[in-house]
């Protein structure tokens, strides 16, 4: 099995998309403020937005930032089938938990960060991270404020019921353990 540098590098390897996509949407938003690089081709686009902008603008960015979380977990969690055609191709995080570490091609704690079923936590994580820049900027530099705040919590509130809906009927129709 491969070692520590190994199993990060891998990580990587696997994950490179997603940390390119996650660092443009960090990014991003920050080109608003003056002096960073890329504030004169992108800077205006997060800036003066009126209350429907700020709306539709957060509902986007928050539904690339989950859709990033949840490809980079499945992303790891089949990560073990590249290496080896004969592991499963889902894992369960009991599975993960039981798998012993110096068994993996990529490290433990990666393992665990990225698997799936997303814990409260780690969802408040990765939107906090990926779109945090953005809300701050957006509702910073819009039109009015205060009034931004709140069509930035009704974006995510908005987002977050489209995910439930859209994840209901997956959940109900799937099996407890899926099959290969």
């Amino acid at each position: 099995m491969p070692g520590r540098i190994q199993k990060f590098f891998m990580l990587v390897g696997l994950l490179k998309y997603g940390i390119v996509l996650s660092l443009l949407l960090i990014y991003l938003p920050l080109t608003a403020l003056d002096g960073v690089p890329g504030h004169d081709i992108a800077g205006n686009m997060f800036v003066e937005l009126s209350w429907r902008g700020v709306l539709f603008a957060m509902m986007f960015l928050l539904a690339v930032a989950w859709s990033s979380m949840f490809t980079e977990g499945l992303i790891v969690n089949g990560g073990e089938n590249r290496f080896d055609k004969n592991a499963p191709l889902y894992r369960s995080l009991k599975t993960i938990k039981e798998q012993q570490p110096q068994d993996k091609h990529i490290p433990h704690w990666a393992d665990l960060f990225f698997a799936i079923p997303v814990t409260g936590w780690k969802f408040l994580l990765f939107t906090i991270l990926l779109a945090g820049p953005s809300f701050v900027i957006i509702v910073w530099h819009a039109n009015r404020p205060i009034l931004a705040l709140f069509m930035a919590l009704l974006a995510f509130v908005i987002d977050y019921v489209f995910l439930i809906l859209l994840c209901t009927p997956a959940a109900l129709l799937a099996d407890a353990e899926p099959t290969r």
